[in-house]
């Protein structure tokens, strides 16, 4: 994970980090309930994470964006096993 010059986007990544762990968690496990339940947390992520956006510092601003894509790339790959 890297490290943000703000804590409020360093806290943003460490939540969104712990809530892709568990939603690969889930999906390894096959617990079909909690990937349901964490499924539908996506979006509130994704209005979070873009509002979050808009206070960054351009630094952080490409930090966060490489690394949501990395967590992305990992969710989507627990998505299809």
């Amino acid at each position: 994970m890297p490290k943000f010059s703000s804590p409020e986007a360093q806290q943003m990544a460490d939540d969104y980090t712990k809530y892709v762990n568990e939603y690969v968690a889930a999906a390894k496990s096959g617990d079909a309930t909690k990937i349901q339940e964490l499924a539908g947390k996506q979006q509130e992520w994704a209005t979070k994470t873009a509002t979050a956006l808009t206070k960054l510092t351009p630094e952080d601003a490409k930090l966060w964006t490489e690394y949501a894509q990395k967590l992305a790339a990992e969710l989507t790959a627990s998505a299809t096993k």
